[in-house]
C-alpha cells in the first residue's frame, strides 16, 4: 500500500487518507483474487466438458443410426430389438447434456466467442480498469496512458497506478512492464461498454471522500 502511494506521490498534490485509500485497494484487488479462482475452475470444467461434448455427439450419432436401422428391411421383424422408445429417451438426455455443457461463459473458460484472432478475452481486465479509474479520480490522478512509453519504463502516473496494483495480482495476471501495462489499459477502456456494459471516461475530476479530505 505505502509502495503504491510513494511510486504516485510526486503527481499527488495532496497524501490520499489510508485508510480509505486501503478500503478502496483491498476490495479492488480482492475482486480479482475471487474472479481469477472462478475462473480457474471454469477453465478445468470447459476443458473437462470440450471431452464430454465429443463423446456426447458420437453418442448422438450411434442413436441415430439405430433409429435409421427401423427401417431397413432386415430388421422388420426385429424392431424390437433396438428398443426405439429407450433410444428416443436417451437423444433427449443426450440433447439436455449438450445443452448443459455450453453454460460455461467464453470470457471464464478462455474461449473465444468467436473465431477471432487475438488476445483471449480478459472481461475482468475492463472492470479493474474501472475501478481504478474511480480511484484516481478521488485522489486527482490524471486518467493518461500515452507518452513515455518508449523512454521511461513508468509511463504516466495512472498507468504506473494501474502497474503498481497489477503487482498485488496472481503473477499471470500481471503485465510484463509498464508499456505493456499501458497498451492493456487502452484496449480496457476501448472494449469497456462491451465488456461490463459502460463505457470508462478518461477525463476524472477529483471527487468523492479522497478529495474532499483532501482539501480539507
Amino acid at each position: 500500500m505505502e509502495a503504491v502511494l510513494s511510486k504516485l506521490r510526486p503527481a499527488l498534490r495532496d497524501r490520499p487518507p489510508i485508510d480509505q485509500f486501503r478500503e478502496q485497494f483491498d476490495a479492488t484487488v480482492e475482486t480479482i483474487w475471487a474472479i481469477h479462482r472462478a475462473t480457474y475452475h471454469y477453465r478445468v470444467a470447459d476443458e473437462a466438458f470440450r471431452e464430454l461434448r465429443k463423446s456426447t455427439q458420437r453418442a448422438k450419432t450411434a442413436l441415430r443410426a439405430m433409429e435409421e436401422s427401423s427401417t431397413a428391411p432386415e430388421m422388420a421383424n426385429f424392431i424390437g430389438l433396438l428398443k426405439l422408445d429407450d433410444v428416443k429417451d436417451a437423444l433427449v438426455a443426450v440433447n439436455e447434456l449438450v445443452s448443459a455443457l455450453t453454460q460455461v461463459p467464453a470470457a471464464f473458460s478462455g474461449r473465444r466467442e468467436t473465431r477471432t484472432k487475438g488476445r483471449r478475452p480478459r472481461a475482468w481486465y475492463s472492470g479493474f480498469v474501472r475501478d481504478l479509474v474511480e480511484i484516481a479520480g478521488w485522489i486527482g490522478l490524471p486518467v493518461t496512458t500515452g507518452g513515455g512509453r518508449d523512454g521511461d519504463p513508468v509511463a504516466t502516473p495512472f498507468t504506473t497506478f494501474v502497474f503498481e496494483v497489477e503487482k498485488f495480482l496472481p503473477r499471470n495476471l500481471r503485465s510484463n512492464s509498464a508499456a505493456a501495462c499501458a497498451k492493456q489499459i487502452d484496449r480496457a477502456i476501448a472494449g469497456s461498454a462491451t465488456e461490463i456494459g459502460e463505457q470508462i471516461a478518461r477525463a476524472q475530476k477529483p471527487r468523492g471522500q479522497f478529495a474532499e479530505s483532501s482539501d480539507k
